[in-house]
């Protein structure tokens, strides 16, 4: 990836110093939901964005193997990408029939109350093929928010959540 530099003006006031600074620094988190089944689209999206330093919460990097802490795990990573970035859900025809995927976009819309712009679907396929399938509850949820579709061209796509994701107000801690 390529590195990103500033320039600070040490003649600067210090707080105008040390927003330059604080501004580098932050970085949006991204907690990426997937079904397995697309694991290697998911890999794609996670690579790009990384490239692009954003975090990326990816559960074949980021989980241990042990049953006990995947639960705790998964939701401090939701609830990290809700405070700091997104929940970016990778959404198929057949991915809302995963109980994981359903389950962890449940808990997003839970934990992000009136902040659901940081819920992101991503459509791999056709949105109404998305839909089609989908929980009414959950469907009412996906339909009130803002979507992503990688399914025609990838590349504009994934400039457009990128794009998105860097327009949205990243806080730390």
């Amino acid at each position: 990836p390529e590195k990103t530099s500033i320039t600070v003006n040490l003649d600067d006031e210090l707080d105008n110093q040390l927003k330059k600074v604080r501004d580098l620094t932050l970085r949006a988190s991204v907690f990426l939901s997937y079904r397995r089944e697309d694991r290697s689209i998911a890999e794609k999206v996670a690579t790009s964005l990384r490239a692009d330093d954003f975090g990326v919460f990816f559960d074949l990097d980021s989980l241990s193997t042990t049953a006990s802490d995947f639960l705790s795990t998964n939701e401090a990573a939701l609830r990290d990408a809700l405070k700091r970035g997104a929940v970016v859900a990778l959404l198929s025809r057949e991915t809302l029939r995963s109980l994981w995927v359903v389950a962890e976009l449940e808990a997003a819309f839970r934990l992000a109350g009136e902040n659901r712009g940081s819920i992101v679907p991503v459509s791999i396929q056709p949105r109404e093929f998305v839909l089609e399938n989908s929980p009414v509850e959950l469907r009412c949820q996906l339909e009130a928010v803002q979507w992503v579709d990688l399914s025609v061209d990838f590349g504009a796509g994934m400039k457009r959540l990128k794009q998105g994701l860097r327009a949205l107000d990243y806080r730390v801690g």
